[in-house]
């Protein structure tokens, strides 16, 4: 497999490094399809401030090389950031072009994320603006009906036909002591619907 390495220029100045497999045409299309779409990333933003203007980013090869070209991108990245080029790269590559939004590059974000929070702690002055602000806040009833489908989700056991009849299988027959009755029935007495195997 053969990859492209390619920068994406405004006035002649690099502000992307990226790869792709496919044409360079393609590529950039991409790049303006996501943009407009209203991806929040550094490149998307500066790819939209200049639709908005009413230009698109020059998209030009920097090399062709075997492989999926991670250890090429990181490199070139890493050779214009060392030269003081602002780029609008997310990473430092050899995570995005045609993978971007898969599961891995998700995965290397989120870890970068947890990474930055990490040892973290809020102080006990931004603890007490977050509990007032959310003090007396009242959720709306559409809000309400959505966490309690979500709690009777998680709490209520989805039991098959097949289950159910192995459970009662397993019940049938069984001795419960005084003690276990005792603590089934509870404070209010016994359960008029339960039925004791004795």
């Amino acid at each position: 497999m053969r990859t492209t390495i390619y920068a994406l220029r405004e006035n002649h100045f690099v502000k992307y490094v990226g790869k792709t497999k496919y044409s360079l045409e393609k590529r950039l299309s991409n790049h303006l399809i996501t943009a407009r779409r209203g991806e929040q990333t550094y490149r998307a933003r500066w790819i939209r401030r200049m639709l908005q203007e009413g230009s698109i980013p020059d998209i030009t090869k920097i090399q062709d090389v075997e492989g999926d070209g991670c250890k090429e991108e990181i490199a070139w990245i890493r050779y214009f950031r060392d030269h003081g080029v602002k780029l609008t790269n997310g990473t430092a590559g050899g995570d995005g072009g045609d993978t971007y939004g898969t599961g891995l590059h998700r995965a290397r974000m989120l870890e970068n994320v947890n990474r930055s929070k990490r040892g973290r702690k809020h102080s006990d002055e931004t603890k007490a603006k977050i509990a007032a602000k959310a003090l007396g806040r009242k959720a709306s009833p559409a809000t309400k009906e959505k966490m309690s489908v979500a709690r009777r989700a998680h709490s209520m056991p989805k039991w098959t036909e097949e289950r159910r009849k192995k459970t009662v299988a397993s019940l049938v027959g069984r001795l419960l002591s005084e003690e276990t009755k005792k603590k089934m029935r509870g404070p209010r007495g016994p359960n008029r619907r339960t039925k004791w195997i004795s």
